[in-house]
């Protein structure tokens, strides 16, 4: 098996030059890679001050940094002492956060071949690992374990078809035992480790949760969405793909037109293929968020202003504010869910925004329990969009009750970064 695993990897690597050929994200990967020892060398020479604690965070890509952050944020504001350093596996988490300020250093994750491992557990020299989630790297857990590194994993969630718990699953199990300790979501991801023999568990829940609600804590205000929404209903749809964007012009372009009615869109990607997409599709009055200045007073930028407040559609084609536009929004749809699986509904029911979604969502423990609880709604057509999203805007009773819901489902269930912070507080000193 060892034998296979290190073939993939080094197959991947290469893979991803040649497809880089063909598929942005491929090359980025690949050439970010390429020299990223000397990258490495230099930058830790210069962020290691004496008696200081090094505490690396690996996360595979945006999502698992978002269970990352109240981590690193509660470490950064409880000890003075610390370097902490981050890695991600994938360009997307690397390109948005690179220059994440509360991170002395940010870093593409070497392949995980045991030299590369060897070699960047000895540069960096960490006191604790964490790794976020799902991230099980077969060389990098030999050498930690080898060097008696404390290492952990942070808000993970087992199922029962996962290989750990199959009889052929003996390899998968032995990744288990190179963690001190692992901190899951919840009490049934407890259970099947406790039925294969891992005892060192901890329930700490989901770091999201803590990520979500200090968001909503915050005065930050984007005025120019605020500007946009005025007193109209409005849908935020979050981390859209094309066949969600698709799903919701048939089910809701209706509704769009009309004048009490207003509607956000942020792609999961915003490249201007898919915003000239977005803009095809609907072929409604819309504005960019790109294009709105600092200053778009009526005196100064007419043009601008108008549109802001007259359009029907308002295109979020940047990065990093979605999590706060949804505050302005009345229901929530969350893409995702007609392919891999839906992206982040915790930033949207932190508002009180019932949040709608596809079908494919089993994965998620916060979609499924927000689904029993009347919070969430899974659609499959543009038909079952249209009929949800109609009750919840003609049923006051039907929309507060699963407005409460998200926001009662999130509020019991913080607390998740003060558990995994305390456990690791003699260690950080």
């Amino acid at each position: 098996m060892k034998i296979i695993y290190h073939l993939f990897i080094l197959l991947y690597f290469y893979s991803a030059k040649l497809v880089g050929f063909f598929n942005k994200k491929a090359a980025l990967f690949y050439k970010g890679r390429v020299n990223l020892f000397s990258k490495i060398e230099s930058e830790i020479s210069q962020i290691k001050p004496k008696g200081h604690k090094v505490i690396w965070i690996h996360s595979a890509s945006v999502g698992e940094f978002e269970q990352a952050r109240p981590i690193i944020e509660n470490l950064r504001s409880s000890y003075s002492n610390l370097v902490i350093i981050v890695t991600f596996f994938s360009p997307s988490g690397y390109e948005l956060r690179k220059n994440y300020n509360l991170a002395d250093a940010v870093f593409y994750l070497p392949m995980d071949t045991y030299s590369n491992a060897k070699r960047f557990i000895h540069l960096i020299s960490p006191d604790i690992a964490i790794f976020i989630k799902y991230e099980f790297w077969l060389n990098y857990l030999t050498v930690l374990k080898s060097n008696n590194i404390p290492t952990y994993v942070v808000s993970a969630i087992f199922r029962e078809s996962q290989p750990f718990f199959k009889w052929w699953g003996g390899w998968y199990r032995s990744l288990l035992n190179k963690f001190d300790t692992i901190f899951v979501q919840d009490a049934h991801s407890k259970e099947l480790l406790s039925a294969i023999n891992y005892a060192n568990v901890v329930i700490c829940g989901d770091t999201r949760f803590d990520r979500v609600h200090k968001i909503t804590n915050t005065d930050v205000e984007i005025k120019p969405i605020k500007d946009f929404v005025g007193e109209s209903f409005c849908v935020v749809a979050g981390s859209t793909w094309s066949m969600d964007e698709s799903l919701i012009y048939d089910g809701l372009s209706s509704d769009i037109s009309q004048d009490r009615f207003k509607f956000i869109i942020a792609s999961h990607e915003v490249g201007e293929a898919r915003i000239t997409e977005i803009i095809s599709r609907f072929n409604l009055e819309y504005v960019r968020f790109s294009e709105i200045p600092d200053d778009y007073s009526k005196e100064k930028y007419p043009n601008i202003y108008n549109k802001i407040f007259n359009s029907k559609i308002f295109i979020i084609d940047t990065i990093g504010i979605l999590s706060v536009a949804y505050r302005y929004g009345d229901i929530a749809y969350i893409g995702g869910g007609f392919g891999a699986g839906i992206h982040n509904i915790l930033e949207a029911a932190t508002y009180g925004l019932p949040v709608i979604f596809g079908p494919k969502y089993h994965k998620f423990n916060e979609a499924i329990n927000l689904v029993n609880l009347n919070g969430a709604f899974s659609v499959d057509s543009s038909n079952a969009l249209k009929v949800i999203v109609q009750k919840l805007i003609n049923d006051k009773e039907f929309y507060n009750n699963s407005s409460q819901s998200c926001l009662d489902y999130v509020s019991k269930n913080i607390g998740a970064t003060d558990i995994v912070v305390k456990s690791i507080k003699e260690i950080v000193g």
